[in-house]
């Protein structure tokens, strides 16, 4: 598996001593501290993130739900309430004019989760 590895991963590995390369889970967690993205990194791809020319704007929504649900588990806080994602989610669609609309309908719709509805 060392050949289809990255530099940076080989090096990481490297550095295990060999009863820790034979463990999966330690392995696993070296992996996930080495190369787990920061909080803030999440926060700045929900903010910035924009549709890629063949996506549609449901698999967008759901593209913006994730980076906002790992932001939120990257700061270690506990959420059951999928109103208040929808929430947020839903306005971050507010500078996208009808895709807006089309979101909130679609959505609401086929998942069954609330969504807002236009602001007045």
């Amino acid at each position: 598996m060392r050949p289809y590895l990255n530099y940076k991963t080989k090096t990481l590995l490297s550095r295990l001593r060999h009863s820790e390369i034979v463990d999966y889970e330690c392995v696993k967690n070296a992996l996930l501290r080495e190369f787990q993205p920061y909080a803030q990194s999440y926060l700045h791809k929900f903010n910035t993130i924009t549709t890629q020319n063949s996506e549609t704007y449901s698999s967008f929504a759901s593209h913006v739900r994730v980076l906002l649900l790992y932001y939120i588990e990257s700061h270690h806080v506990k959420t059951n309430n999928d109103q208040l994602l929808d929430l947020l989610v839903s306005d971050r669609f507010s500078g996208y004019g009808q895709c807006h609309y089309h979101i909130v309908q679609v959505i609401s719709s086929g998942v069954g989760h609330y969504w807002p509805g236009p602001a007045s």
